[in-house]
């Protein structure tokens, strides 16, 4: 073929490459040639380019007419340069007069704590509860208390959560501000409300605080 047109062999792809990619597809199914689309890029390629190359200026010329243009133009800049004169800079404005910084605002008061969100009649219930519990200086261990939280039915991981946001010292036992905290939260666990990740400023006890 490539001595029957006259052409390179390298414009040919790899035959074996070729034939397999060509295997995986029907001849019969590709679109058949378009001879006026054949047609019509033959004359792009032999009327309407060369038509369209025409009217671009050949490589160089208008040069030199560019460069005088240029030069006569710095050339003038410079004469207009050269007429200047110097005239001294306005005389300066007077210092405004000295003032002294004004004196910073207040801070703003203090925001009033928020009230505990456990009643006093819920408080006073919790309290009954816990005298009934056995205490070490007005503490009950995790042991003791444990019983009383199971009885509100939530989950292991629950409860091991309420005993975390209770036990706001951190040290392994409730006095009767942090028991009434467990209390409520499983209260409200057991309404379907979500245990928040970490204990509310209205829930931590005026003691606390």
């Amino acid at each position: 073929m490539h001595r029957t047109c006259h052409l390179p062999v390298g414009d040919f792809p790899d035959v074996a490459k070729f034939r397999g990619v060509m295997e995986s597809h029907d001849l019969a199914k590709f679109p058949k040639v378009d001879m006026k689309l054949i047609d019509g890029m033959e004359t792009v390629l032999a009327k309407d380019i060369p038509r369209l190359m025409s009217m671009f200026p050949q490589e160089g010329a208008g040069e030199s007419t560019q460069v005088t243009d240029a030069l006569t133009h710095v050339g003038a800049n410079l004469a207009a340069t050269q007429q200047l004169e110097y005239k001294a800079p306005p005389p300066a404005a007077p210092a405004a007069p000295f003032a002294p910084p004004a004196a910073p605002a207040a801070p703003p008061p203090p925001a009033a704590p928020a009230p505990w969100a456990i009643s006093a009649e819920d408080k006073a219930r919790y309290d009954q509860v816990f005298t009934t519990l056995q205490q070490d200086a007005g503490r009950a261990s995790g042991a003791t208390v444990r019983p009383v939280l199971e009885r509100s039915g939530l989950s292991v991981d629950m409860l091991r959560t309420v005993w975390n946001l209770s036990d706001i010292d951190r040290d392994g036992h409730l006095d009767a501000d942090e028991f009434a905290v467990a209390m409520h939260l499983c209260r409200e666990a057991t309404t379907g409300k979500p245990l928040p990740p970490t204990l509310p400023p209205n829930l931590v006890p005026p003691s606390k605080r």
